[in-house]
């Protein structure tokens, strides 16, 4: 069956490219996420990151950013798909309070 070799590298791709975890694994997403933390650590020069962004930086999946969303705990930019790097500093500060108190 010449389609269940393309199939599974199609999903394996997939699959992949969807988690965010193992960044320090991979060279590349080493590097975007030390590109992140550059942005988030100059507030004065970057004003958003995008959701991608957001979750590399946090080290989780995209979904999670959404729910984050929803919930209150981040704050949408202007442009869609985008977080403000404000939110994302207060909820840093507060995920790293609530690690603390345990």
């Amino acid at each position: 069956d010449a389609t269940a070799p393309a199939l599974s590298a199609v999903q394996g791709s997939v699959l992949g490219s969807s988690s965010t975890e193992g960044a320090a694994d991979d060279p590349r997403k080493g590097k975007l996420r030390e590109a992140v933390i550059t942005k988030v650590q100059n507030p004065h020069k970057y004003k958003v990151l995008s959701v991608l962004e957001a979750a590399l930086y946090f080290e989780v999946q995209s979904r999670t950013i959404y729910r984050w969303l929803l919930v209150g705990d981040l704050r949408a930019g202007v442009r869609r798909g985008s977080i403000t790097i404000e939110s994302v500093l207060k909820l840093e500060k507060s995920r790293s309070r609530k690690r603390r108190e345990h």
